[in-house]
This record gives structure tokens, C-alpha cells and sequence, in this order.
């Protein structure tokens, strides 16, 4: 395009979006809203209290919370200690999802909730069971058993801290010293879980071992017998080389069945140990204590949105009342 040309000219911008309109809509609010403010007033009252009253239809929620770290698994990261801790708790779920629904299905496996609910409750549930008292009733038929287990699972929430391996857990319940026993026996559970599963691992390592001990003392024997055999047969081996490194050779046999067989006592030792072993599983960081606070309702938020929806039907009667009014002389 040459000097001389002339520049294309830009389209003006739409209405909507020039100063002056959007001074002008400003304006109109504001003499709409000083015309009408008793309205608006009295019905952001009117809403602010049905809100706050509104409220109170709802029971009270309290949540109590815990935190718990993943059970140690060789120094690996929080995902392979994840992976650990599901198959722990026998409970299977593809590893490439960790999401709080994932950690939450992790955590309410089947057997573990299960247990929970026919354990009684440590306190707030009057003597009867998690169940019983989840499902108001003292005798459960499998389909109530059912429905019972479900609203455990939905009153739970689980989320997992991957860079620190922390598990966070909440359960809520209209009582707060239930929602506290709900949470606790959960963790107990699961610990519990997890010690029997370490328990059942160390007893089957301690039986392989007891096994290779066996055969390792057995070869030790044959060993040392073949040593003995050999030095009673020829009893001056200094002026054959044949007959030293024959005996070099048994020598050696017998020191390296004598250390494999130091090495698997002391694994089976240790095994030993593990199977007797009740110290906890779960490390738990913050323990569950009986909430003081609801959580849910929050009466202030159920006021502001009732002010709020009381604003908005304030300003759509005004504006559908202004609508309808016949426009005066002067106007026309």
C-alpha cells in the first residue's frame, strides 16, 4: 500500500460497549434502585430472614476429621505406598487414579466397612452397634444392611496429599460424639487390617524360611561331613598340591553354607519377630476429636443467599410493575 493511500477506516465499536452506554446502564441502576429502595429493602429483610429461619428445617451436621500417613513400603513415594496400603486392606483398584473418590473407595472396601459396622460404637450409639444405629433399627435384614453400608460410605470423604503421603478423612453424623466414634473405629479397623495382613505376610516368609533354614543346615551337614571324611582319609596333605586344593575346595564349601545359613536365621528371626508383632500399622498424624462446631448449616450462608434471591425478585416485580405503567404525556 502506497504513502499517498488512504487508511482503512476501523467499524465502530458495538453500542454495548462504549463509555457512554456503559455510564448510562450505570445511571439507569442506580435511579432504578433509589425508586424502588423501600422494595429491595424490605424483601433483602424478608429474604435475609427466611434464609437464617430456613436454616433451622435442616439437622445439624458435625464433622470429625483425622489425618493418617500411608504405612512405610521401602523408602518408595506416596503413590507405591498407596498401592501397598489398598492391597493391605484387600481392597483392588487400578493405580492410575487418585482421586478423593478413588482414596475413598480405598478406604471402604468392603471388608473393612463391614466390620466396622457390626463393631458397637465406643460411645454415642447407646451400646448398639454402628449399624443399628446408622439404620435406627436393632434387627437388619441384608437389603437394610445394604442401605446402611452406603450411607456410611456417603457421610466419608477422603482426600490424599500425594507429596506427603497424608490421608486426610472426615465423616459427619447428627451427633458429634457418633461422627467422632464412626471416624475412630474406621481407623481402627483399618489398622487392624493392616496388622493382620503383616502378620499373615510374616508368617508365610517366616515358613519359607524355616524351610530354607532346614535345607541350608542339611547342606551345612553334608558338607561338613565331607570335610570331616576327607581329613581323616589323608591326614598329610602338605607335599600334595592335589589333596590342598581338594581340601581348599570342601573348605570353602563349608564356609559359605555356614553363612548362608547364619543369614536365613537371622531373616527367620526377625520374621519371627513380625509375627508377633502388634505394633500399629497406621501412622496417624491427627487424631479424630468430637467436633464443637456444625459444619453444616451455615446459617449466614443461607441468609446472604436469601437476601440475595429476595434483591432479585424486589428488582423483578419493580421492573415488570414499570413495564406495565402507561407512559405519560410528557413521555410520548
Amino acid at each position: 500500500m502506497s504513502a499517498g493511500s488512504p487508511q482503512p477506516l476501523r467499524p465502530p465499536p458495538p453500542e454495548s460497549e462504549t463509555p457512554a452506554y456503559r455510564k448510562s446502564v450505570l445511571y439507569g441502576g442506580v435511579r432504578f434502585a433509589l425508586r424502588h429502595w423501600r422494595r429491595l429493602a424490605l424483601f433483602a429483610i424478608v429474604g435475609f430472614a427466611v434464609g437464617a429461619g430456613g436454616s433451622y428445617l435442616f439437622a445439624k451436621r458435625f464433622q470429625a476429621n483425622a489425618r493418617v500417613a500411608l504405612p512405610p513400603t521401602g523408602g518408595q513415594s506416596a503413590l507405591g505406598a498407596l498401592s501397598a496400603f489398598q492391597s493391605a486392606i484387600g481392597f483392588a483398584l487400578p493405580t492410575d487414579n487418585y482421586s478423593p473418590e478413588f482414596i475413598t473407595a480405598l478406604v471402604t472396601g468392603r471388608n473393612v466397612v463391614d466390620s466396622v459396622l457390626l463393631r458397637p460404637l465406643a460411645a454415642g450409639g447407646g451400646g448398639r452397634s454402628a449399624a443399628e444405629y446408622l439404620g435406627d433399627d436393632d434387627a437388619l435384614d441384608g437389603e437394610e444392611f445394604a442401605d446402611v453400608r452406603k450411607t456410611f460410605v456417603d457421610r466419608l470423604t477422603a482426600s490424599l496429599d500425594v507429596r506427603s503421603g497424608i490421608v486426610y478423612l472426615a465423616f459427619w453424623d447428627t451427633d458429634p460424639v457418633a461422627a467422632r466414634a464412626m471416624l475412630q473405629a474406621l481407623l481402627d479397623e483399618i489398622n487392624r487390617q493392616l496388622i493382620s495382613f503383616q502378620r499373615a505376610f510374616a508368617l508365610a516368609r517366616r515358613d519359607y524360611l524355616a524351610e530354607r533354614v532346614a535345607e541350608t543346615y542339611r547342606q551345612l551337614s553334608e558338607r561338613e561331613a565331607a570335610l570331616a571324611t576327607f581329613r581323616q582319609t589323608n591326614r598329610e596333605i602338605s607335599n600334595s598340591p592335589l589333596l590342598q586344593l581338594e581340601a581348599d575346595r570342601l573348605n570353602r564349601r563349608v564356609t559359605m553354607a555356614l553363612e548362608s545359613y547364619r543369614t536365613l536365621q537371622n531373616q527367620l528371626d526377625a520374621a519371627e519377630l513380625e509375627v508377633r508383632s502388634d505394633i500399629p500399622q497406621l501412622m496417624v498424624v491427627e487424631s479424630p476429636i468430637v467436633p464443637v462446631r456444625k459444619y453444616f448449616p451455615r446459617r449466614s450462608v443461607f441468609a446472604l443467599v436469601g437476601a440475595a434471591l429476595g434483591l432479585l425478585v424486589a428488582a423483578g416485580l419493580a421492573a415488570a410493575r414499570e413495564r406495565r405503567r402507561p407512559l405519560s404525556p410528557a413521555a410520548a
